[in-house]
């Protein structure tokens, strides 16, 4: 029927980005009316406006789509960026543990080897002071021994002159 009045689903209306809020424009809601006297022309206008009607509506939800394409592209790419700086700063914070580490460990490496030289100085010093107590004995023993030899000489000797 021609004349009959033909309303847009508020279900549509939400789907396309309108709620209760909104205003909408009467001649998307309601198209149609008019009498059976023009009602070739009455037709052709109703399906006029139904396909502009129709397009409105496709806009309006392709729209939509894009939108949320846009904004979960851009949710996408924060969350891209915040993994690349994240990953960023462990990368230069194990740089610098491992600098720090390598630091650390040539200073422990030079402190030991300072101890050990003074080590080996105070054990060189320990031996030579060894070595020097060792022969000194060994020639006041010798020494002793000789002035002995040559006191028992020395007795021999005066026993038979």
């Amino acid at each position: 029927d021609p004349a009959a009045t033909y309303a847009m689903p508020k279900s549509l209306l939400g789907k396309i980005g309108f709620d209760d809020s909104d205003t909408v424009d009467d001649s998307l809601l309601f198209m149609g009316g008019g009498s059976d006297l023009d009602g070739g022309l009455n037709a052709r206008r109703l399906q006029r406006e139904q396909a502009e009607a129709a397009t409105t509506i496709q806009t309006a939800y392709r729209g939509s789509i894009e939108r949320q394409k846009y904004h979960d592209l851009n949710a996408v790419r924060a969350e891209t960026a915040t993994l690349i700086a994240r990953t960023w700063r462990m990368h230069a914070a194990q740089r610098r543990y491992l600098r720090s580490k390598a630091a650390a460990t040539t200073i422990q490496s030079s402190a030991r080897g300072r101890a050990a030289q003074r080590d080996l100085v105070s054990s060189i010093k320990a031996c030579t002071t060894l070595q020097s107590i060792v022969r000194g004995t060994a020639e006041r023993k010798a020494l002793k021994e000789q002035k002995d030899a040559a006191t028992a000489l020395q007795r021999s000797y005066r026993s038979f002159s």
